[in-house]
């Protein structure tokens, strides 16, 4: 038997924003070129996508990984908190530019000065 890969392509669009999401499943062919497990890999594959496309809207992410519970921040947990905030468009790490930024807009995802989204800048 030989694996072979199914590539699905999806869309996820929530409001007015969209995002396209990769996934990939492999799925196996017996000796007489029939597909064996073709179902499960193109759900498995769909599957794939969609988190992809939907961790660009930042669903997903635990509460915990941006937030402390129950406890008002000292300041070296206040920095901590944000060491890892990333752009939801393009995945770099924001800089002190871009969390300045987000605060005086009082914008609470994650963009980086270049991808914050017209409506948000007033």
């Amino acid at each position: 038997m030989e694996d072979r890969l199914v590539h699905t392509v999806v869309k996820v669009s929530i409001l007015n924003r969209s995002h396209m999401g990769e996934g990939f499943s492999k799925f196996q062919v017996d000796d007489q070129g029939r597909i064996i497990n073709r179902h499960y890999a193109i759900r498995s594959a769909t599957k794939d996508g969609v988190r992809d496309a939907i961790s660009y809207f930042g669903i997903g992410k635990s509460f915990n990984d941006t937030v402390k519970i129950n406890k008002a921040p000292d300041v070296e947990e206040h920095e901590t908190l944000f060491e890892n905030r990333t752009c939801i468009k393009c995945n770099i790490s924001l800089s002190d530019d871009d969390r300045k930024e987000l605060n005086r807009l009082k914008i609470k995802f994650d963009y980086c000065i270049d991808h914050i989204p017209k409506h948000f800048k007033k």
